[in-house]
């Protein structure tokens, strides 16, 4: 009685525990999405600059970008804490973001908790492109902030060339591994959209898939929840790309 009673406090204690990151979690989501909503007055608020230097923002760009957030493991047991996330990527958009396409280097790290009681480190190198689709796109041709807002929500998916360590007792392990992510985000200018470059800030979220056997038990499913901040450095002109306007953005 006492080891099953044992087991279920442990098993009431990693609920309470998944329970309080995913809420640490959201919360964070939360914030960075309204960070993202209240930049839009900024950008609007934005002295213009000459007419000849001012042109409509058409959905495409190409930019450099980099990422800072938080990593939770999605079967998180008591003991387990969450971890940063921090990356770069290159990402490139065409017009009305019809096409939007992203390479991407993230590093995190975080603690796990063994099946046998030992708290392992665990850090993740992941490389991989990722594609984003925006159901609303077309509401950009409107041209005000509420339809910037609306037409940068995606939804992406990508693949990533995984490094796992994980690190029990002074024993490191190492691992390769295929893994995929799901997520969807958004993105605001932090100024002016209608110069030919500018600053942007984004929010989004990941479901990161991933088992490896790392010869740890209970410490091969590397699923995650993961929460990231995007600051970006955006150029606006795609005319090297030699990318044709629809007819709809030709007098704009």
């Amino acid at each position: 009685m006492g080891h099953r009673g044992g087991g279920v406090r442990g098993m009431e204690g990693a609920m309470r525990t998944q329970a309080s990151l995913a809420r640490l979690c959201c919360q964070i989501l939360v914030t960075a999405l309204a960070a993202v909503a209240l930049a839009a007055p900024l950008a609007q608020a934005q002295e213009p600059d000459e007419p000849a230097q001012r042109k409509p923002y058409f959905g495409g760009y190409w930019g450099l970008q980099a990422h800072t957030g938080l990593v939770v493991r999605a079967d998180a047991a008591e003991g387990d804490t969450p971890g940063p996330a921090l990356g770069v990527s290159a990402r490139l958009a065409s017009i009305l973001s019809l096409a939007d396409v992203q390479a991407r280097l993230l590093a995190s790290t975080y603690d796990a908790t063994a099946s046998d009681g030992r708290v392992a480190a665990v850090t993740r190198l992941s490389v991989g492109p990722e594609i984003k689709g925006h159901p609303l796109f077309i509401v950009l041709l409107r041209g005000d902030w509420l339809a910037l807002l609306l037409s940068s929500f995606y939804v992406s998916g990508g693949a990533d060339l995984d490094v796992v360590s994980v690190d029990a007792d002074g024993a490191g392990r190492t691992r390769v591994g295929l893994g995929l992510h799901l997520g969807a985000g958004l993105d605001l200018p932090l100024t002016d959209r209608h110069r030919p470059q500018g600053l942007w800030l984004g929010a989004a979220y990941q479901l990161k898939l991933l088992t490896l056997d790392t010869g740890v038990p209970g410490v091969s499913d590397f699923t995650e929840h993961t929460a990231l901040l995007t600051l970006g450095w955006r150029w606006h002109d795609l005319s090297w790309a030699r990318v044709p306007r629809p007819g709809e953005l030709q007098d704009q």
